[in-house]
């Protein structure tokens, strides 16, 4: 009975996988979207900047 249970959830979650992830991506594209974020945004753009002219050939 529990097995069964299991084997069932574990499907459905496997149907489900694809649609869950697209909502995770749209809403974090949202979040990233907003202003308030774009002040926390600038120092990982500055941070990648920098480690990609450390590179020896910047735009790989």
């Amino acid at each position: 009975m529990i097995i069964q249970a299991m084997t069932t959830l574990k499907v459905f979650l496997k149907i489900l996988n694809p649609f869950y992830k697209s909502f995770l991506r749209y809403n974090y594209d949202q979040m990233c979207n907003r202003t308030e974020l774009n002040i926390l945004e600038e120092p990982v753009a500055e941070r990648n900047k920098t480690s990609r002219l450390k590179r020896k050939d910047p735009w790989k």
